[in-house]
Protein backbone atom coordinates (compact mmCIF):
# COMPACT_ATOMS: atom_id res chain seq x y z
CA UNK A 1 0.00 0.00 0.00
CA UNK A 2 1.11 3.31 -0.86
CA UNK A 3 0.08 6.31 0.78
CA UNK A 4 1.04 9.80 -0.57
CA UNK A 5 2.04 12.49 2.21
CA UNK A 6 2.23 15.56 0.31
CA UNK A 7 2.68 17.81 3.44
CA UNK A 8 6.12 17.33 5.10
CA UNK A 9 5.78 20.38 7.82
CA UNK A 10 6.69 19.30 11.55
CA UNK A 11 3.07 20.16 12.96
CA UNK A 12 5.63 21.49 16.27
CA UNK A 13 8.03 23.65 13.98
CA UNK A 14 6.54 24.11 11.12
CA UNK A 15 9.67 23.38 9.43
CA UNK A 16 9.74 21.91 6.26
CA UNK A 17 11.41 18.44 6.84
CA UNK A 18 10.88 14.92 7.13
CA UNK A 19 9.72 13.64 10.20
CA UNK A 20 12.16 11.58 11.42
CA UNK A 21 12.89 11.05 15.38
CA UNK A 22 16.37 13.07 14.97
CA UNK A 23 13.95 15.58 14.01
CA UNK A 24 11.02 15.45 16.25
CA UNK A 25 13.29 15.32 19.14
CA UNK A 26 16.95 16.79 18.61
CA UNK A 27 16.77 19.56 15.80
CA UNK A 28 12.56 20.48 15.85
CA UNK A 29 12.89 24.24 17.30
CA UNK A 30 9.96 23.51 20.07
CA UNK A 31 12.00 20.26 21.57
CA UNK A 32 14.73 22.67 21.75
CA UNK A 33 12.64 24.94 23.71
CA UNK A 34 11.83 21.95 26.01
CA UNK A 35 15.29 20.17 26.10
CA UNK A 36 17.09 23.46 27.06
CA UNK A 37 14.81 24.69 29.71
CA UNK A 38 14.83 21.12 31.36
CA UNK A 39 18.37 21.42 31.37
CA UNK A 40 18.86 25.02 32.58
CA UNK A 41 16.33 23.89 34.77
CA UNK A 42 18.34 20.95 36.41
CA UNK A 43 21.79 22.53 35.71
CA UNK A 44 22.65 19.63 33.61
CA UNK A 45 25.07 19.75 30.79
CA UNK A 46 24.33 17.93 27.85
CA UNK A 47 24.77 17.76 24.34
CA UNK A 48 21.48 17.65 21.76
CA UNK A 49 21.69 14.12 20.63
CA UNK A 50 19.53 11.01 20.27
CA UNK A 51 17.69 9.03 22.69
CA UNK A 52 19.90 6.51 22.08
CA UNK A 53 23.42 8.38 22.50
CA UNK A 54 21.96 10.60 25.45
CA UNK A 55 21.23 7.18 27.57
CA UNK A 56 24.62 5.91 26.90
CA UNK A 57 26.10 9.23 27.63
CA UNK A 58 24.51 9.49 30.44
CA UNK A 59 25.26 5.91 31.78
CA UNK A 60 29.11 6.79 31.22
CA UNK A 61 29.03 9.86 33.15
CA UNK A 62 31.20 9.66 36.75
CA UNK A 63 27.50 10.41 38.53
CA UNK A 64 26.29 8.97 41.67
CA UNK A 65 23.65 6.58 40.45
CA UNK A 66 20.42 8.34 41.32
CA UNK A 67 21.49 11.35 39.85
CA UNK A 68 21.66 9.11 36.69
CA UNK A 69 18.38 7.82 37.29
CA UNK A 70 17.16 11.15 37.69
CA UNK A 71 18.43 12.44 34.36
CA UNK A 72 17.53 9.50 32.81
CA UNK A 73 13.61 10.01 33.77
CA UNK A 74 13.85 13.43 32.68
CA UNK A 75 14.95 12.41 29.13
CA UNK A 76 12.30 9.96 28.91
CA UNK A 77 9.44 12.40 30.66
CA UNK A 78 11.11 15.21 27.56
CA UNK A 79 10.43 12.65 24.62
CA UNK A 80 6.99 11.25 26.11
CA UNK A 81 5.57 15.02 26.32
CA UNK A 82 7.15 16.14 23.30
CA UNK A 83 5.58 12.83 21.58
CA UNK A 84 2.21 13.77 22.85
CA UNK A 85 2.17 17.09 21.85
CA UNK A 86 3.52 16.18 18.50
CA UNK A 87 0.00 13.98 18.50
CA UNK A 88 -2.36 16.57 20.04
CA UNK A 89 -1.26 18.81 17.29
CA UNK A 90 -1.34 16.41 14.77
CA UNK A 91 -4.42 14.40 15.53
CA UNK A 92 -6.59 16.54 17.97
CA UNK A 93 -5.67 20.07 16.25
CA UNK A 94 -4.85 21.08 19.67
CA UNK A 95 -1.22 23.09 20.51
CA UNK A 96 0.81 22.66 23.47
CA UNK A 97 2.92 25.53 24.95
CA UNK A 98 6.06 24.17 24.92
CA UNK A 99 6.45 25.90 28.67
CA UNK A 100 3.57 24.14 29.87
CA UNK A 101 5.19 20.76 29.25
CA UNK A 102 8.52 21.90 30.75
CA UNK A 103 5.62 22.64 34.01
CA UNK A 104 4.24 18.85 34.08
CA UNK A 105 7.63 17.35 33.30
CA UNK A 106 9.14 19.42 36.21
CA UNK A 107 6.57 18.52 38.24
CA UNK A 108 6.92 14.78 37.45
CA UNK A 109 10.13 14.59 38.25
CA UNK A 110 10.02 16.44 41.73
CA UNK A 111 7.13 14.33 42.37
CA UNK A 112 9.41 11.13 41.59
CA UNK A 113 12.29 12.73 43.48
CA UNK A 114 9.88 12.64 46.65
CA UNK A 115 8.33 9.12 46.38
CA UNK A 116 12.64 8.40 46.91
CA UNK A 117 14.19 10.95 48.65
CA UNK A 118 14.73 8.68 51.93
CA UNK A 119 16.27 6.04 50.08
CA UNK A 120 19.90 5.48 50.81
CA UNK A 121 21.04 5.66 46.99
CA UNK A 122 18.87 9.64 47.01
CA UNK A 123 21.03 10.40 49.94
CA UNK A 124 23.88 10.26 48.45
CA UNK A 125 22.67 12.57 45.67
CA UNK A 126 20.99 14.77 48.25
CA UNK A 127 22.96 17.96 46.84
CA UNK A 128 21.71 17.41 42.82
CA UNK A 129 17.91 16.90 44.16
CA UNK A 130 17.66 19.12 46.78
CA UNK A 131 18.37 21.88 44.06
CA UNK A 132 15.50 20.58 41.91
CA UNK A 133 13.04 20.78 44.59
CA UNK A 134 12.98 23.94 45.74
Amino acid sequence: MKIQVDDSKCCLCQDTVMETNKHLFVDCEYATKVRDALLCWSKINLPARELNNILELIKKKHWKKFKKEVVAALWGAMVYHIWKARNWKQFKGVSLQYSDIVKEITREIVGRIDMYKDSKRAIRSRSFWQNLCT
